[in-house]
Formats: C-alpha cells, sequence, structure tokens
C-alpha cells in the first residue's frame, strides 16, 4: 500500500522529520526536557512495530508521531491526545493527516457518521477513533494505528494506560509525600520546558489553575503573567488577583465585551478557528479564543509567551465504592450521565446509546470497583477529555502560542492512579490544600 503523508499544521508546534520519522510537541526524556532533534535520534533505528512502541513508551510530554518503518506505518497520539491525527484507507492507498478535512479531500468520503453526530451533539466531541466522516478515523489517546506493508493489514491499540496500577500508596501521610513529589517533579519539568520564556497562566478563583502558579512559584520562576476573564466585581477575578499578588505574579484582568463577543463570532478569523479547531471531530471553545485575541491585540503579553493551562485529567474519588457489585449497565449509566447529561437514560435513547461503550468491557461482568472505575476512567478519558477538553488549546495554536499542560504530565497522573481507593476519597482535599498551603491560605477558592 501507498502512504500518502499530509502533515500541514506548523502555526505553534512545527513538525520535525527525519529518516521517515514525523514529531511534534514537547518532550521529556529521563526527567529532562529535550528537543524535537534528540527525540528523533532516540527514535532512529527501530525496525518494526514492537521496538519502536517500546522506545515511545520512554518519552513524557505532550506530542504525536508518525513514523515509516522498513515493514509498517504508524501513527501515534500521546498520553492526551495532543495534536489530532487522522488516517482513512481508499483504493489500496493509506492517508495519514492532522487536517481531517484533507482527507475528505483526498478521498471523497462525505458520508455523515450518525453515531458519532449524536456523540458530538450530547458531549462535544466524537467518541472512540471516530470522526463525524464514517469513513475517516483518528488516533485516539494513547493509542496507534499500524499499518503492516507486508500483510496489507492494519490494527488499532491502545498501547498504555493511566488506569488500573497497583496501589502503593495506603496512608494519608503517603499521600501527602507523593504528592510533595509528584508537583515538584513536575515543576521542574515545566520549568525546564520553557527554557526563560514568559508562562501566561489562566488563572482562576478554582484549584487547578492556581496549582500551575504554584509550581511556577515552587521553581522561583518569575518570568509569569495570570489572566482572568469575565465580570470585574465577580469571586473568580478577585480570588486570581489575590492569588496573584500573594505570589508576586503581574495579573490582568479581561471584561466580557458585547460589542467585541458579536464580532468574534461573525468574523472571518474567527470562522476559520471553528474548522481549525473542531477538525471533524470536537467542538471549538469560542469563549477562550476571543480573550486570547484580546491579550495579543492589546500586546499585553509578550512575543515569547508560552500559555500554562490548568486542565486536568485526574477524577477525584472513586464513583463506585459504594456499590458492591458494579454492572454494566451502572458504568454505562453513570458514564452517559456524567459526561453527556442523559439523566433521563431509558427508552430511546438507551436503546440508541446502550452499545456505545461495549470496546471497553472485557466481560459482562459483574465487576469488581476497581474495574469498573478503571472501565468508566478509560472512556472518560479517551472519549472525552483528551478530545473536548484538550480542544481548548487549539485557541493558542492558531495564533502561533505554544502551550504546556503540567496537570495532565504522565507520570503526574498515573501517580495518582497508585493511591488506594479509601485514601483517594480525601486526593482532592489534601490536594486543594497543599495548592493552598503555597498560595496563601486565607485566600479560598472560590469553589469551597
Amino acid at each position: 500500500m501507498n502512504a500518502n503523508i499530509r502533515l500541514l499544521r506548523n502555526e505553534a508546534f512545527k513538525w520535525h522529520s527525519k529518516n521517515g520519522i514525523h514529531i511534534k510537541g514537547y518532550f521529556y526524556l529521563d526527567g529532562f526536557s529535550v528537543s524535537a532533534d534528540k527525540v528523533l535520534q532516540y527514535l532512529s533505528n527501530q525496525k518494526c512495530k514492537d521496538e519502536f512502541i517500546n522506545k515511545v513508551l520512554g518519552i513524557n510530554g505532550c506530542f504525536s508521531i508518525v513514523a515509516e518503518l522498513d515493514d509498517c506505518i504508524i501513527a501515534l497520539s500521546d498520553t492526551v491526545r495532543s495534536f489530532p491525527l487522522f488516517y482513512a484507507e481508499k483504493d489500496g492507498e493509506l492517508f495519514i493527516s492532522d487536517e481531517a478535512e484533507e482527507l475528505v479531500k483526498l478521498t471523497g468520503y462525505r458520508k455523515i457518521n450518525h453515531d458519532g453526530l449524536m456523540d458530538f451533539l450530547h458531549c462535544g466531541c466524537v467518541l472512540y477513533n471516530e470522526t463525524l466522516i464514517a469513513d475517516i478515523n483518528q488516533v485516539s489517546a494513547m493509542s496507534y494505528m499500524c499499518y503492516d506493508q507486508n500483510n496489507k493489514t492494519s490494527e488499532y491499540k491502545k498501547y498504555k494506560s493511566i488506569y488500573g496500577a497497583e496501589y502503593t500508596i495506603k496512608s494519608k501521610d503517603a499521600m501527602k509525600k507523593a504528592i510533595d513529589l509528584y508537583f515538584h517533579d513536575v515543576a521542574s519539568r515545566l520549568v525546564k520546558s520553557l527554557d526563560g520564556r514568559t508562562a501566561v497562566v489562566a488563572l482562576s478563583g478554582g484549584v487547578d489553575s492556581r496549582a500551575c502558579v504554584v509550581m511556577l512559584s515552587m521553581m522561583n520562576y518569575e518570568k509569569v503573567i495570570c489572566f482572568t476573564y469575565g465580570v470585574k466585581n465577580s469571586p473568580e477575578n478577585e480570588v486570581a488577583a489575590k492569588v496573584a499578588e500573594y505570589l508576586g505574579y503581574r495579573h490582568i484582568f479581561i471584561p466580557h465585551n458585547k460589542k467585541d463577543w458579536r464580532r468574534t463570532y461573525k468574523d472571518e478569523e474567527s470562522l476559520r478557528y471553528i474548522r481549525y479547531s473542531g477538525n471533524l471531530s470536537a467542538i471549538a471553545h469560542m469563549e477562550s479564543h476571543y480573550i486570547v485575541r484580546h491579550l495579543l491585540d492589546k500586546n499585553l503579553i509578550p512575543d515569547d509567551s508560552i500559555m500554562v493551562s490548568g486542565h486536568i485529567g485526574l477524577v477525584a474519588s472513586s464513583k463506585f465504592d459504594v456499590c458492591a457489585t458494579p454492572t454494566k449497565e451502572l458504568i454505562k449509566e453513570m458514564f452517559w450521565k456524567y459526561w453527556m447529561k442523559l439523566y433521563d437514560y431509558s427508552g430511546k435513547r438507551k436503546a440508541y446509546y446502550d452499545n456505545r461503550l461495549d470496546k471497553y468491557f472485557t466481560h459482562e461482568g459483574p465487576y469488581t470497583c476497581k474495574e469498573a472505575e478503571v472501565i468508566f476512567e478509560n472512556a472518560s478519558f479517551d472519549s472525552v477529555r483528551s478530545k473536548h477538553i484538550i480542544n481548548y488549546n487549539r485557541q493558542y495554536e492558531i495564533h502561533g502560542l505554544e502551550w504546556r499542560l503540567p496537570l495532565m504530565d504522565y507520570e503526574f497522573m498515573s501517580g495518582f492512579e497508585k493511591i488506594l481507593p479509601g485514601i483517594r476519597d480525601k486526593e482532592k482535599t489534601i490536594f486543594s490544600e497543599y495548592v493552598l498551603k503555597h498560595s496563601g491560605e486565607y485566600i479560598k477558592p472560590t469553589e469551597f
């Protein structure tokens, strides 16, 4: 099979290529921030799929990879599907691109994926490795597509998971020590990757974005700008401004403006952003697009800025500890209610959606609490968090701004999964206490 690879998006993070390997993003090896050239060297000379995937497992960060090996072609996503990749097959030819609409042009495929459309309308993204077009697929988080050029067959598979780790943290004191270690390790990696550039943090009145500025403060990083938007006298803005002042960082407030909002939804730049961000798989986040434009139009942030986002990939406590024997039906029902707000999970809706999660189940049940949690979290992260939530970052890319996701660091997330569920019920409280301890305990977050 011939391979037609079209990697077109170079607005913020550039594609780097060498000897048939194409990579994009920011990377950590052995805890150190490394260049794309170092990663290309690290991945070189891998002849087969298994060797290549094993090397990829040694990389942390946010990235996508396309590799043309001796016997196969691989398209691979990182932990959070940072930079979407799409693929399709037609008439003996394989097509891979970071632009879903490019594959529509190349293949002529236009048939609507009606299941995917229903997903999109309910939760803002298309589940699994599907898109809004029936014969065009995407590579989901922690997964790869591999086309074997000898056997002329393709496989789609997850190559790692955050969830299901052995519980090694079994006391409150051990969890406190672990959180301190995780914070310092992630903060160290974050600062190394910033490399002296300005960190710009969207600081809300909550805990997660506050954790990001705490990490920067821990490392005595001085080039930090915080911004908040909305209503000037809102609790969100007041808390954010106090936290920034406590840590000694500049704080910018951006008020909502009806005139600018109307312009944002109508002009050509915004229409281009909607298509760019959507990519036939997830909804565009318009409120943030307006804010980024304001920061740039008013020259409020310097040219070397890197946006640091507080999106987090963790759900604080188990949802199944109270249930002795979770069933397949219960797990499905909780997913649809939590992510799609389908509180009326019955009748035609139930019949329509009942089979959508079957790929995540290994047997008919009943399940242990841990099995149920792993299924729920894998489905949630793979199908929603890594698509709908991660899509906030497109607002930065289209304006040429790099971004960082410290709270979605693979080692950070997988570390929390080692906490025993009974202890993990206190995780959010201890996490919050830790953040407040380093950023003014008297400044209570708005979610408390």
